[in-house]
């Protein structure tokens, strides 16, 4: 996961006391004409992905999609912990304070983008 190629220092770290499971974002991104695709080396983890997307008018969609497609991965499983970046630490989050993921103790996100109302 591109995630976890991100933080690969602090991911050796971790894994040496900590079982960790990285999910990927369900939904492929595209890239704009203007962008240069990061994809182009074939490798799966490069594909940029996300969690939820956001109409044209602003509403954020498929979010209910992303928050159900977490507790059904992470069902059979106990985490201590939720680490989330952007779109995803912002469903970090918001799956704690759910309550659907119980014995998780600690979250932490970075970038995490602020969603309020608007919510499909």
């Amino acid at each position: 996961s591109i995630f976890s190629n991100k933080i690969a220092g602090a991911r050796r770290k971790l894994a040496r006391e900590y079982d960790l499971h990285f999910l990927e974002g369900p939904i492929i991104l595209t890239q704009n004409e203007n962008e240069s695709n990061a994809c182009d080396g074939g490798d799966d983890a490069d594909i940029p992905r996300g969690w939820w997307l956001r109409s044209d008018d602003g509403k954020h969609t498929m979010v209910k999609e992303a928050f159900e497609y977490v507790i059904q991965e992470t069902a059979n499983e106990k985490y201590d912990a939720i680490l989330g970046f952007s779109q995803g630490g912002t469903l970090a989050t918001a799956l704690a304070l759910s309550g659907k993921m119980n014995g998780v103790r600690a979250v932490v996100t970075a970038g995490g983008p602020f969603v309020g109302g608007g919510v499909d």
